[in-house]
């Protein structure tokens, strides 16, 4: 991604995405879109069955980012107006109806500095951030899924909109094998210690792979923004590779940054 300033900087900027592209995808074809400053990422929950219906289990917040990669996820989004999120929240579903959509899915929008959404694209599957909307709605969005492939309908499964509410917040955080100290280098080798954390912090971990091959993730949960224990966490989970240790994220909350970008 390049981002333009000025009309003199288009033609090295296109160069170098259109080089970037062909040697990353094969394909060297490039797309000219609005370039939105400090924008939200919020994304929307949707499942679809194959009787016409298509229901939202609201919205996650994935503003915090690092190189276009989601670091911290929040569901709902805080701090997005009413009439924003609603009209999000309906965009979603219409788009999905358009479509005769069936499946979980993820319809994803930018939000500019003035609440104007944006759609960028429906990621039709399951995503890595998607036990967070499980964790305020209590919904099952897998088995949901296996069900409506299975033939239900989503009123069949209790999944009309009037029945999805939303209970509390959960937050999850992105745990990477990489060495914030040395410009985010990547850390590798074998993991000789491990232990998760459980209990009053509400943390569990997803994916916890070979380190430098699968970076696994944390979920941390929460029922309000009070309970965002993120010291608890970082601190009772622990993996020995190294020197590793989950410091970026502690780093970040130490200057107040995380749940000020996530929570403002």
């Amino acid at each position: 991604m390049r981002v333009v300033w000025k009309q003199e900087e288009l033609k090295e900027a296109f160069e170098r995405a259109t080089s970037e592209a062909k040697s990353a995808f094969g394909n060297g074809t490039v797309f000219v879109e609005r370039f939105l400053y400090r924008p939200k990422h919020i994304e929307v929950q949707l499942l679809g069955d194959s009787h016409g219906n298509v229901v939202h289990l609201f919205e996650r917040d994935c503003s915090v980012q690092r190189r276009h990669q989601k670091v911290v996820e929040l569901a709902p989004a805080k701090d997005l107006p009413e009439e924003t999120r609603q009209a999000i929240l309906n965009d979603a579903v219409a788009l999905a109806k358009s479509v005769n959509y069936r499946n979980a899915g993820t319809a994803e929008f930018l939000v500019d500095q003035e609440n104007r959404h944006y759609f960028i694209e429906i990621n039709p599957r399951i995503q890595v951030e998607h036990t967070i909307t499980e964790e305020i709605t209590g919904i099952d969005i897998v088995a949901a899924q296996i069900q409506i492939a299975a033939g239900a309908s989503l009123e069949q499964l209790g999944l009309t909109q009037d029945r999805i509410s939303v209970r509390g917040f959960a937050c999850q955080c992105r745990i990477t094998t990489e060495d914030p100290t040395k410009g985010f280098q990547p850390d590798t080798g074998r993991i000789e210690v491990y232990r998760s954390a459980g209990g009053n912090g509400g943390m569990y971990i997803e994916a916890p792979g070979i380190i430098g091959h699968q970076p696994p993730r944390a979920v941390f949960r929460a029922r309000a923004p009070e309970s965002l224990q993120l010291s608890h966490c970082t601190k009772c989970f622990q993996t020995r590779l190294r020197p590793l240790r989950v410091r970026f994220d502690v780093t970040l909350r130490g200057r107040g940054l995380i749940l000020k970008a996530v929570l403002q």
